[in-house]
């Protein structure tokens, strides 16, 4: 039922990368078709083997990754192309699941908006959040 994580990987390193991604136990569960016991299991401080993430949970993750480092990469650039640095940056910032017109829950989306957020003021632009239904 459940494997050895990637080469030199741990729960912790699991519990870090899904919440980095803003991914939800309840969620995860839904998305592998488990009980979300397990996936809080799978990241206890034990030392347990028995709960260790599977392949499936590692791949979903990590396919998450990918998007999530694609739209944090394409909101920098087009925020750079389009201002300089010292501009203020408006980011959009969901506080309803329905309010995102990605089929993926805000604190997914969220968590790409955050991090492009940071990744921007580090450049050196001004960076505020707006609710989309608020000016």
């Amino acid at each position: 039922m459940s494997s050895q994580p990637p080469t030199g990987k741990t729960r912790a390193d699991f519990k870090a990368l899904r919440e980095t991604l803003g991914i939800t136990h309840p969620w995860l569960a839904d998305q592998l078709t488990m009980n979300v016991r397990n996936t809080h299991r799978w990241e206890a401080d034990t030392t347990n083997s028995w709960y260790q993430p599977p392949d499936k949970a590692w791949n979903l993750l990590y396919n998450l990754k990918k998007d999530h480092d694609k739209y944090i990469h394409q909101t920098v650039k087009q925020a750079t192309i389009h201002h300089k640095i010292g501009d203020t940056i408006t980011l959009t910032y969901y506080h309803k699941n329905n309010q995102s017109h990605l089929d993926l829950p805000r604190d997914i989306i969220n968590a790409r908006i955050r991090a492009a957020g940071t990744i921007l003021e580090h450049l050196g632009y001004t960076v505020t959040y707006q609710y989309p239904d608020h000016t």
